[in-house]
């Protein structure tokens, strides 16, 4: 999240409590909720609490739930489209759960409409 600083940047006890929290989550939890920060168009670091409750959101979910569309990735192959003569390939929301988190992105909601 350049430029701006972590939120951990200057204190030990705010570094800690943000090691406690990642270190009691695994991995793909916190990349999830990490995603749908950066989706949403943050711009800064989300706080302690904010981050706490998107992983929260996420944790409810097992691996077995994997959509066998996007792999809970929450994107899809789109048709092809041409702009100003070039072809470009497109991707757009899944049906699934988390095709509804991407299409509420920054990315899809501010998407040039061709």
């Amino acid at each position: 999240m350049r430029p701006s600083a972590p939120p951990f940047d200057r204190s030990a006890s705010i570094r800690e409590e943000w090691a406690l929290v990642l270190k009691a989550t695994n991995g793909s939890t916190a990349n999830a909720a990490w995603r749908e920060w950066i989706d949403s168009g943050a711009t800064r670091w989300p706080t302690l609490y904010a981050f706490q409750n998107l992983i929260r959101k996420h944790t409810d979910r097992t691996p077995d739930e994997e959509c066998p569309d996007c792999a809970n990735n929450g994107w899809v192959p789109a048709p092809d489209y041409e702009h100003n003569g070039h072809t470009y390939t497109a991707a757009q929301p899944c049906t699934c759960r988390e095709g509804d988190r991407a299409r509420g992105s920054r990315i899809w909601r501010e998407r040039p409409t061709v």
